[in-house]
């Protein structure tokens, strides 16, 4: 089979011995096996499980966000969250490099991210309010508009750091899932990522009705203020958690929940649960294709693959809505 780089696929097929090798002719040595080595084997199952978890609480966080604001083209990063909390994080690397001279982007408190991801949401959803009420098209370019400056304003620390702290920050707010990603943090966001997909199922009633309207919803005895505070934090909360261990990772948010919604409709009991195993595979899927290209310059940060997913599908889901 030819390839579209040049290079030719060829399959090996071994039924006695029950092992297959797929070989990349002329594009890379390397083949589709199991590793051979104890080390390579924990760097791909720190990765994988880093994907796992940061794809859950990115696509449960995208989830609430689409549903509390009821827009199909709401995500943490489109909306602003990730950018925020990304801000926060650049932020504080770089007073940290005023003050102590070390410009890096771990050792960064935790409050920080958090308190930028929902003072950004907050905003965002402030800026957005019209009579009152969500405007879905203020929303989104509010959004949008904050995004870039947040991301201006996330540059202009990057410039004021020496170069080797400047290409820590560019590559992670690019976003990465590095291989000595530590596996404290790794379940402690998993945690997270349960602990909100949990709260979000137990809220799927109330998330039914409040995709009506919201005189609907409290004709039914929802109280529509405080289940929104309660998913507002809790979209903020997990969003944060992914910045802290893989920067912002965008579309994840976006295109994790309308994959889910193919799957299993529109019921967010359900759609929940579909909506965390979805992002997690999307990542996964995403950071296995990062690990195939290998380029002279290293591997390229996952948040360039899930971009290049992302992007079409926002654009087209952006012509169905009735914003186009």
């Amino acid at each position: 089979m030819m390839l579209a780089a040049g290079g030719v696929l060829r399959l090996s097929i071994d039924a006695a011995n029950g092992w297959f090798t797929i070989d990349l002719i002329g594009l890379s040595p390397r083949t589709l096996q199991w590793p051979g080595s104890a080390i390579v084997w924990e760097l791909r199952l720190i990765s994988v499980c880093a994907a796992c978890a940061i794809g859950a609480a990115l696509g449960v966080s995208g989830l609430m966000l689409q549903s509390m604001l009821r827009n199909p083209l709401a995500s943490p990063y489109i909306i602003g969250v990730s950018s925020g909390a990304g801000l926060a994080i650049a932020g504080v690397a770089w007073f940290g490099f005023v003050t102590t001279g070390a410009a890096s982007t771990s050792g960064v408190p935790v409050v920080a991210p958090v308190l930028g991801a929902l003072g950004t949401l907050a905003l965002v959803y402030w800026l957005s309010r019209r009579r009152g009420a969500i405007d879905p098209t203020a929303l989104v370019l509010t959004g949008i508009i904050v995004s870039l400056t947040f991301g201006a304003i996330t540059t202009l620390f990057q410039s004021l750091m020496p170069d080797r702290g400047m290409a820590s920050v560019t590559r992670w707010v690019m976003g990465t899932i590095r291989s000595d990603t530590s596996w404290v943090g790794i379940s402690m966001l998993a945690g997270l990522a349960m602990f909100g997909t949990g709260c979000a199922v137990l809220l799927g009633p109330r998330m039914d009705a409040m995709m009506l309207s919201d005189d609907e919803a409290r004709s039914v005895g929802v109280r529509v203020g405080a289940v929104r505070t309660a998913m507002l934090g809790l979209a903020g909360v997990l969003t944060a958690g992914a910045v802290i261990l893989a920067g912002p990772i965008g579309f994840v948010g976006l295109v994790a929940p309308h994959m889910a919604r193919l799957l299993v409709g529109h019921s967010h009991r359900s759609l929940v649960i579909a909506t965390a195993l979805s992002g997690s595979a999307l990542l996964v899927w995403a950071e296995a294709v990062v690990a195939e290209l290998r380029f002279s310059t290293g591997q390229i940060p996952v948040g360039v693959v899930t971009a290049l997913i992302g992007g079409p599908i926002f654009i087209v889901l952006f012509r169905r809505s009735d914003m186009a």
